[in-house]
């Protein structure tokens, strides 16, 4: 009985040996980190100091500097791993040397103990102290392995000055992670610790080398290290002065603080090369751009491939910039994006089958309330193919696009996009919307144009990933609004946006790599827009001031396409484009001229690519049949010609004003033969040959001032399908004038509303209201 109970107690032993060291907390210090970030290939891009002035970075896990452990133990603690915290000969040593020497020779701490020592930040060596430590050390043992308390030293370590740990010595006087350490490096760093205050690269550089050296001998002579090793290793140099630590990526090592509050160290997906080139291309625009008041550029480049950001410039600017502007992570900030946004209304409509890539839209002068969109350029082309809108970057077709497809669901969709920042109502943003009269994060357009490439590019099971950390899958977001024939279509409409031949700055683009891109310039030029899309990668670039500074110089095509395009050069492809989504198309007839699906009088019908959807734009409009007389001359109608003369004839008609300007560009264009004499007076067709240029019904109109301050005259103009025709003009009931070929009048009235009539030689009449809101 007593032996059972002796066994039971025995075994109450073990069992307390090997559980307690489990249940008992670990030592851990609460000293603050360091913030750091790092490169995909384990390079430090950015860091900031501890909260308490130190620079303490943690280290990488799983990576241990084995060069450095073997030498600090070798100098430090040569029985570390068969001691448990305290080594009793090497204490008793130390004892027998100070006594004899009448003071402190001698701590004889091993690993475990100076961890303890560095535990409770007291450096005097009493008694009392070294019994403090010696029981902490015991604990450790008991509770941590070997491993774990060579961390702790290793995170903890004073290495001069502000310098805390072996990764941020590394950094600091080296440029590389402690596990890439050289031997000679590996020594001196080993060395530090025990004298940190007297002797480091900044301070009694000759004695730090004669202790490296010495180490470095210690490693010679137990075979650690050949004779060749040790030879080139005592040759090198102590470090002349410490580096700075890398701030390469500052916007984006805040970013992820405010996103993971509880982390310090960042491993994330930027490609250090990329963005060093990135940085080099900046450099090389600074001083083109500071000539024209241009200081901040922002950039990020996405790789579709895993889904991961690959280059994040928050906002660079140029060395000479005082202002604090450049701390704004123009990212994650909410700027206006111009005309960036025109792809996704494209696509959108493509997607529900309201619009067809060659369709024509009107471009001409329009006036919808008080807003009155006008082309970059100021011109018209009376009616331009969707598809070709897109690609130029047309304001007049894109408002009218989004008037026929509605503000609102176009809000909805960018939503669905993923843009948080477009949260108003569609009263808020008008059809404005379109042009720049929203803002934007940066951040959130790539996305939205990722989305689109990665519908392309991934299996339909294979969610959406965009990430910035290495070892992190956000892969829970999905793409449903857009098809694969619809992202499809888009991007080979951006593969048309045309190039300016004489600029400069695109001698450097290879013409053989095709890219998917879009310019954006926002009102009063404050913000410069370019995004890139091809099967490989994202890029967007934004150039302005943060201070939200204008410049005349300032837009999308001048300042942020050229940096684009040589980003892209410098990025790895291989000249593939997306793949046809055969599966996600349809081929329907449509008519050659209109783009419109082909009615029965289109004769010249072509079969185009559509989304797979049910095709809800009507047959083409502007085909028509009209009866000519024999000679097929003029146009006749059944009160002045036979039946049996009459020859059937089709026409491609657009509307007057639609006319008025696509004729000026399209000479192929044939405009309706007159009415034979004897049948203008009688004919009973709808007349639709006359149509207001300026203003439309309802503008407000703004009466200039001359030089001297008297006020002159707001010139109004009509179009006529036959331009010969006379006009005769009415303003508010009473004849003012007539034209003829071009139909222009000079008007000059007072504030309020007035009505403007005009009436061709034939009686057709056309009238609008209008508002003058100054009185000459």
């Amino acid at each position: 009985m007593k032996l059972f109970k002796r066994l039971l107690f025995i075994l109450f032993l073990l069992l307390l040996i090997f559980i307690i060291p489990h249940i008992l907390p670990k030592i851990e210090f609460n000293s603050p980190y360091s913030y750091a970030l790092y490169s995909s290939n384990g390079k430090l891009l950015d860091a900031m100091v501890a909260q308490d002035g130190q620079w303490r970075i943690p280290m990488i896990q799983n990576e241990m500097p084995h060069k450095v452990i073997i030498a600090l133990l070798l100098l430090e603690d040569k029985r570390y791993y068969y001691h448990k915290g305290v080594d009793y000969a090497s204490l008793i040593r130390a004892l027998y040397q100070n006594i004899k020497h009448h003071k402190v020779i001698s701590g004889g701490s091993t690993i475990s103990m100076q961890v303890a020592r560095l535990y409770y930040k007291n450096n005097h060596r009493t008694l009392t102290q070294k019994i403090k430590e010696i029981l902490l050390a015991w604990y450790m043992e008991f509770t941590m392995s070997k491993e774990e308390i060579l961390k702790l030293y290793l995170q903890n370590a004073p290495f001069g000055g502000n310098i805390v740990g072996i990764e941020t010595a590394a950094w600091k006087y080296f440029g590389c992670s402690a596990s890439s350490l050289s031997w000679a490096e590996s020594t001196m760093l080993a060395t530090i610790p025990n004298n940190p205050a007297n002797i480091h690269p900044s301070k009694n550089k000759q004695k730090l080398k004669i202790k490296r050296n010495r180490l470095l001998k210690l490693l010679y002579d137990v075979h650690v290290i050949d004779k060749q090793t040790y030879e080139l290793s005592i040759e090198e140099d102590i470090p002349e002065v410490s580096l700075d630590f890398p701030h390469q990526t500052p916007h984006l090592l805040q970013y992820l603080i405010k996103k993971y509050p509880n982390q310090t160290l960042f491993k994330t997906s930027i490609e250090e090369n990329i963005q060093v080139s990135i940085y080099e291309i900046l450099e090389r625009y600074k001083d083109e751009y500071k000539a024209n008041n241009i200081k901040n550029v922002a950039l990020m480049v996405y790789r579709l491939k895993d889904g991961k950001v690959i280059a994040y410039v928050g906002n660079y600017k140029e060395q000479s910039n005082q202002n604090n502007a450049h701390y704004v992570n123009i990212i994650e900030s909410k700027r206006s994006g111009g005309s960036i946004l025109k792809p996704f209304l494209y696509a959108t409509m493509l997607n529900e089958g309201e619009l067809l890539p060659d369709m024509l839209i009107p471009d001409v002068p329009i006036q919808i309330g008080n807003f009155a969109p006008k082309n970059f350029n100021r011109g018209y082309d009376g009616a331009v193919r969707a598809h070709t809108a897109l690609a130029r970057s047309l304001n007049v077709p894109s408002v009218k696009m989004l008037q026929w497809y509605g503000i609102q669901r176009f809000i909805d969709n960018l939503k669905e996009l993923g843009f948080t920042t477009i949260n108003r109502s569609q009263d808020y943003y008008g059809l404005s919307l379109i042009l720049g009269g929203c803002e934007i994060k940066m951040s959130e357009l790539v996305m939205a144009y990722a989305k689109m490439a990665w519908k392309l590019t991934h299996k339909s099971n294979d969610n959406f990933r965009f990430s910035y950390l290495i070892d992190e899958i956000e892969d829970n977001q999905d793409n449903t609004l857009l098809s694969k024939a619809s992202c499809w279509l888009t991007f080979n409409a951006m593969l048309d946006v045309e190039r300016p031949e004489n600029e400069r700055y695109w001698y450097f683009f290879d013409t053989k790599q095709k890219i998917a891109w879009k310019t954006g310039t926002s009102f009063a030029f404050r913000d410069a827009w370019a995004v890139g899309v091809t099967p490989e990668y994202v890029v967007a670039v934004w150039v302005g001031n943060a201070t939200g500074e204008g410049s005349a110089e300032l837009t999308g095509i001048k300042k942020a396409a050229p940096i684009l395009f040589e980003v892209f050069s410098i990025l790895p492809y291989t000249n593939k484009w997306f793949a046809t989504p055969y599966d996600d198309l349809q081929l329907i007839e449509t008519c050659r001229q209109s783009g419109y699906p082909a009615s029965i009088w289109c004769t010249d019908k072509v079969k185009s690519l559509a989304p797979k959807t049910s095709i809800k734009v009507k047959v083409c409009p502007y085909h028509r049949e009209f009866f000519l007389d024999s000679s097929a001359t003029y146009r006749v109608h059944s009160d002045c010609e036979s039946v049996h003369n009459m020859v059937k004839k089709v026409f491609f008609v657009l509307p007057p004003t639609m006319e008025f300007y696509y004729r000026k560009h399209n000479a192929w264009y044939k405009t309706l033969p007159a009415y034979r004499n004897d049948c203008e007076q009688s004919h009973i067709e709808s007349k639709q040959n006359i149509d207001f240029v300026y203003p439309q019904q309802y503008t407000n109109v703004i009466i200039p001032r001359n030089l001297d301050g008297t006020y002159s005259s707001t010139l109004f103009e009509v179009s006529h399908r036959f331009v010969s025709t006379i006009v005769y003009w009415y303003l508010d009931g009473k004849f003012i004038g007539q034209t003829q070929n071009k139909h222009q009048m000079p008007i000059a009235t007072t504030m309020g509303k007035h009505t403007i009539t005009v009436q061709d030689e034939y009686g057709e009449t056309k009238q609008i209201e209008f508002n003058v809101v100054n009185e000459p």
